[in-house]
């Protein structure tokens, strides 16, 4: 019952936090995929959330993940500019799963006129994540997060939630998400540019060619305050022989490609970044997708048996079962004979 009781607070929370702020293009931080795979993906990523990247899409969705996963992910630009992704999970099957995540950038020099010197703009998120499995079905999730932007002499620090469901129905690879994002409303760099509240939903379909091979398709679509349409974002991802992955994303009028290479629990992954600032740039992420195969497994020990049996079994061995000798023909003849006179 209470598990029931939390799916349903949640779904109250997801409907009464649609409120949205302004354009998502007015804040570039909010709209940067954190890792290579996502990126690739064209940040599709809130229907799929199958790994440790569903911190920053849809925290409902860390209940996929197995054992212990981290993630770090740097990307090195021109003028100064970076960003850098660090990220731990861990779930615990039975009291759900957890997360932790931070994501930071700095977008280089910014020119605020002739006169003016060159300043430069730094933002960073550390988000906490928890996901809890109502049932083989529905799994939710929530991120606190700590928002901290800087701007020469002008910093903001703000704190924002995210709320995730993850729907698994009935249909065979079929997967569901829904998360609503940076509530309740904060401002940015204290001026009145709020963080961008979002609500966001997302399919995802898995095909199965074989048990080491698979494509993967999703579809997200989300809308934003003062915004009378909906933005969408597709992304597909193809994995052969359980080793090598092609992906192709559409997002914000742009296409993104990327590959990854899965070597025993070792996961990197490369996609292409165009911006204006930065130029055309590699992301790159490594993933160890199950730490606990770093601890070598001994192997199961013995219990030795007590000392009087150890000494009764070398005092007395077992004794062989007695041979019966079959019957002779002697015997038999004797018993014929017998029956012989019995008749006369």
């Amino acid at each position: 019952m209470k598990k029931i009781f939390y799916f349903f607070l949640v779904n109250v929370i997801l409907i009464t936090q649609q409120s949205f702020a302004s354009e998502l293009d007015e804040i570039a931080f909010f709209k940067q995929p954190t890792s290579a795979r996502t990126c690739a993906l064209g940040n599709t990523f809130i229907g799929i959330s199958d790994d440790i990247s569903a911190i920053n899409t849809n925290p409902a969705g860390l209940v996929n993940t197995e054992h212990q996963q981290a993630s770090l992910m740097f990307l090195g630009g021109k003028i100064n500019t970076f960003q850098g992704y660090w990220s731990f999970s861990s779930n615990t099957k039975n009291y759900g799963a957890f997360g932790v995540n931070l994501f930071t950038t700095q977008l280089g020099d910014i020119i605020i006129s002739s006169s003016q010197t060159v300043i430069s703009q730094q933002d960073s998120i550390f988000t906490l994540t928890y996901a809890l499995p109502l049932n083989e079905y529905f799994s939710i999730g929530v991120n606190a997060k700590s928002v901290q932007s800087a701007m020469r002499n002008v910093r903001e620090n703000n704190t924002a939630y995210d709320y995730g469901l993850f729907v698994k129905p009935a249909i065979k690879n079929l997967t569901l998400g829904l998360v609503s994002q940076n509530n309740p409303q904060g401002k940015y760099l204290s001026v009145y540019n709020p963080i961008p509240q979002a609500l966001k939903a997302g399919v995802a379909y898995k095909y199965d060619f074989d048990k080491t091979s698979y494509l993967l398709a999703g579809l997200d679509a989300f809308k934003l305050n003062n915004s009378s349409s909906t933005l969408q974002s597709y992304g597909a991802e193809i994995l052969f022989d359980d080793t090598v992955f092609l992906r192709i994303g559409y997002s914000y009028d742009s296409y993104k490609f990327g590959v990854g290479l899965l070597l025993g629990g070792f996961q990197i992954d490369l996609s292409n970044i165009s911006s204006r600032t930065m130029g055309n740039l590699i992301k790159v992420s490594l993933t160890l997708k199950n730490i606990d195969f770093l601890k070598q497994e001994e192997p199961p020990k013995q219990e030795p048996k007590p000392a009087d049996e150890a000494s009764l079994d070398n005092a007395y061995p077992p004794l062989a079962a007695p041979e019966i000798p079959p019957p002779s023909d002697a015997k038999i003849y004797d018993k014929d004979l017998d029956e012989q006179i019995d008749k006369d």
